[in-house]
C-alpha cells in the first residue's frame, strides 16, 4: 500500500505493531529455496513514479523549515498564521502526539522573531526569546527552528515509515522509505553533490559515516537494496524482507543518536572553552537544541515502534533538564558549565550503552565525515 493509499487519501488509524520487526507478506515455503540474490545497487526504474507523495511531503518540510529559518535575521518577523498554513499539509502525517508540540512552537517562533535574547537571563526577560549570535530561540534558550525540524525527522518521516510497512512491505513501498529518509537510489552519502544530495535524515546518517564501507549510511543502503530484492523475489523470500525492513529501521534510530551523540559532545566542546565569546555560546545553545530535539521527537513515539524505551529517553531528556511535562530548566548549561556538563556526558554514555556502539565508534560520531572528507 502506497503513502498515499495509507494517508493523503485515507483515514484509516495506525495500528501499531506489536514488535519491533516490520511485517510483510506471508508466506508459505514449502521446500528448499536458492539464497536471495541481491544486487550490487538500487534499481531506480519505479522510484520516480513510486516516490511521488514522499517527496511532496520532502517539498512541503522544506519549504517550512525555510520560513523558519529566515528568523535567525532580527529584521524578520514571523507570522504564525502562515507557518500554521505551512505546516497543514503535514499535520497529518505527523503522529498524533507530536502535533501540539509543533503547534507551540510555530507560536514561539512568531513571537520570539524579531527580538533578542540575552543568554544570561534565562528564562528570557522579555518573556519570547529572540535572536542570539546566528540563531533564534524562545524563552528557556530552546532552538525553535531545530525542536521543529528534528522532532518531525522522528514524528513524521520514520512515523511515515512506520504507517506504510504496517501491512506489509512491496517493493514499491521500499522506493517511498528511501525518499522518506532522505536518501536517492544512487545513495551519494553526502548531502554536497549536487545533484542527489542526501537530505534530511539521510543526511545526518551520511555526516556519521567514514564511508569506508561499515558506517550508518552504507548499512542503510545496503539493507534497502536487500528489502528491494526481497520484495521483487516473492512471497518466499519474506523472512529476508522482514529482516531487511527491521535493519532500517533500526539503523535509522541508529543513526539519529548517533548525531545526538554529536551535538552533545558539541555542547560539551563550546562550553568548556577557556574563552566563550556570544557566537560560540550561541552554536552550543542551537548544538544543544538539535541534540534534545531529536530525544523529545523519539520520545513522542511508543516503545513498540522503536528499540529504545520511553523510560530511556525520559532519563535522557531528564539528563538535559527537559524532562517531559516540566519546565525546561536547560539553561543551566551554558550559566554553570563547569557544574553541568557531565550530565551531558552520562546522556552520551547511556545513549551508547543502549545502542551498543564501541568506544571508536563514539569518536567518529564526534566528526562530520563529509566535511572530513570533502565528499561532494
Amino acid at each position: 500500500m502506497s503513502l498515499s493509499a495509507w494517508v493523503r487519501r485515507a483515514t484509516l488509524p495506525f495500528v501499531v505493531a506489536t514488535s519491533l520487526v516490520f511485517t510483510g507478506c506471508n508466506s508459505d515455503q514449502t521446500g528448499p529455496k536458492t539464497p536471495l540474490e541481491v544486487p550490487a545497487s538500487y534499481d531506480a526504474t519505479s522510484y520516480a513514479a513510486n516516490a511521488v507523495d514522499s517527496y511532496q511531503t520532502r517539498t512541503e518540510f522544506a519549504a517550512l523549515q525555510a520560513k523558519l529559518k529566515t528568523a535567525r535575521n532580527k529584521s524578520v518577523t514571523l507570522n504564525e498564521s502562515e507557518l500554521v498554513a505551512l505546516y497543514a499539509p503535514l499535520r497529518a502525517l505527523t503522529s498524533a502526539s507530536f502535533t501540539s508540540v509543533v503547534d507551540m512552537h510555530l507560536a514561539n517562533a512568531a513571537l520570539a522573531s524579531g527580538q533578542t535574547f540575552d543568554a544570561t537571563k534565562t528564562p528570557a526577560e522579555n518573556g519570547v526569546g529572540g535572536v542570539y549570535g546566528s540563531f533564534y530561540f524562545d524563552k528557556y534558550g530552546r532552538d525553535i527552528e531545530e525542536h521543529v525540524q528534528k522532532g518531525l525527522f522522528a514524528t513524521m518521516f520514520y512515523y511515515q515509515a512506520l504507517q506504510i510497512t504496517a501491512d506489509g512491505t512491496t517493493a514499491a513501498e521500499v522506493d517511498d522509505l528511501v525518499a522518506l529518509f532522505g536518501a536517492n537510489p544512487s545513495f551519494k552519502n553526502t548531502d554536497k553533490a549536487a545533484t542527489d544530495a542526501d537530505v534530511f535524515c539521510a543526511a545526518y546518517a551520511a555526516r556519521r559515516d567514514k564511508n569506508d564501507g561499515t558506517g550508518l549510511y552504507t548499512q542503510m543502503k545496503n539493507a534497502f537494496i536487500k528489502a528491494q530484492a526481497a520484495a521483487k523475489a516473492g512471497a518466499n523470500y519474506t523472512p529476508e524482507l522482514n529482516e531487511a525492513v527491521a535493519d532500517i529501521k533500526l539503523t535509522w534510530e541508529k543513526s539519529q543518536m548517533a548525531t545526538a551523540i554529536n551535538y552533545l559532545y558539541s555542547v560539551m566542546t563550546r562550553l568548556s572553552a577557556t574563552t566563550l565569546d556570544d557566537a560560540a555560546k550561541a552554536s552550543a545553545i542551537h548544538s544543544f537544541g538539535e541534540a534534545s530535539g531529536i530525544l523529545i521527537g523519539w520520545h513522542s513515539l511508543s516503545d513498540s515502534q522503536r528499540k529504545i524505551t520511553t523510560t530511556e529517553l525520559t532519563e535522557l531528556l531528564t539528563l538535559l533538564n527537559m524532562t517531559p511535562g516540566v519546565e525546561p530548566s536547560c539553561h543551566v548549561f551554558w550559566h554553570d558549565p563547569f557544574s553541568n556538563l557531565p550530565r551531558l556526558n552520562q546522556a552520551a554514555e547511556k545513549l551508547q550503552t543502549i545502542y551498543g556502539f564501541t568506544e571508536a565508534e563514539m569518536e567518529d560520531f564526534k566528526k562530520n565525515w563529509v566535511g572530513e572528507q570533502s565528499r561532494i
